[in-house]
């Protein structure tokens, strides 16, 4: 696999809001299933989904946009509202 760089700044500007982050983490774990599952290297538009993802952990992200319903995780009312505090 080549190694993958950000050609410029500007590609990384889509990283800041909770919605974009949540965005760029399902995005990227969809590629790695369709690479993993299909054996091959990311295309060039792949890499950069992958090269986005920033991980979910224990963050107010993953807390403002899932919630459990019936035992099942469902997006939140507010998700892709701006966070307040």
């Amino acid at each position: 696999m080549t190694p993958f760089y950000f050609t410029n700044a500007q590609a990384l500007n889509d990283l800041g809001t909770t919605a974009s982050r949540f965005q760029w983490n399902v995005r990227a774990l969809q590629v790695l299933r369709t690479i993993t599952d299909e054996g091959r290297s990311p295309t060039a538009d792949e890499a950069v989904a992958l090269a986005h993802y920033s991980a979910f952990g224990e963050s107010t992200l993953i807390q403002r946009a899932v919630q459990i319903v019936d035992g099942l995780y469902q997006p939140t009312e507010d998700f892709g509202r701006p966070a307040h505090g």
